[in-house]
């Protein structure tokens, strides 16, 4: 069975801000992002929540053009591409990779883990369509340069994540903070 593709192609205006001149001289925000599902996946998606998602996370970097491709597959599949492509022998939730950001123009890819998305989402009390977009957003964010490998950065990261969600629509964004060392109640101080 062929793996299920879709682009989307969305272009954003905001008539309440001017428009932030980009490098391409255009005034408008156009961000290609192809969703693919694996075959072997438990289930499909909410792939507008994806693209909704991942054009959000650009939006609020900065980001006014670009491409975005998000491949949704499983543990296995995950395991086998960090041990390959990072030397990390385990699955995880999100692996991105970043390949041109120049200005405001933006490409890059990422893939993400079903199976860790479902268990994940348990434990929050979120829907696994809220979970994977919270890995779209988060693989968005890497791509745009963000990092959370020390506490202050992954504040920071889980502040923009929180705030992408709310911009798409997902209530209580508070369910989506979960590290104890990232406290986004004293970040505000």
């Amino acid at each position: 069975m062929p793996e299920q593709t879709e682009q989307h192609e969305k272009t954003d205006t905001n008539d309440s801000e001017p428009p932030e001149p980009s490098s391409q001289g255009t005034a408008s925000n156009t961000f290609l992002v192809e969703v693919t599902f694996d075959h072997d996946i438990s289930r499909s998606p909410d792939r507008g929540m994806i693209v909704d998602g991942v054009q959000a996370a650009l939006r609020h970097r900065g980001y006014l053009q670009g491409q975005m491709g998000v491949r949704v597959t499983t543990d296995d599949t995950i395991r086998e591409l960090n041990q390959r492509h990072l030397e990390h022998d385990y699955a995880t939730d999100v692996i991105s990779f970043g390949y041109h950001a120049d200005g405001r123009v933006i490409d890059g890819e990422m893939v993400i883990s079903i199976d860790t998305a479902a268990r994940e989402s348990a434990t929050r009390s979120v829907s696994v369509d809220e979970e994977i977009c919270l890995y779209a957003i988060h693989g968005t964010l890497h791509v745009t340069g963000m990092d959370d490998h020390d506490p202050h950065d992954r504040m920071a990261m889980r502040l923009a994540e929180r705030a992408v969600l709310a911009k798409i629509g997902v209530l209580n964004v508070d369910r989506f903070m979960v590290d104890e060392d990232a406290d986004v109640s004293e970040s505000a101080s």
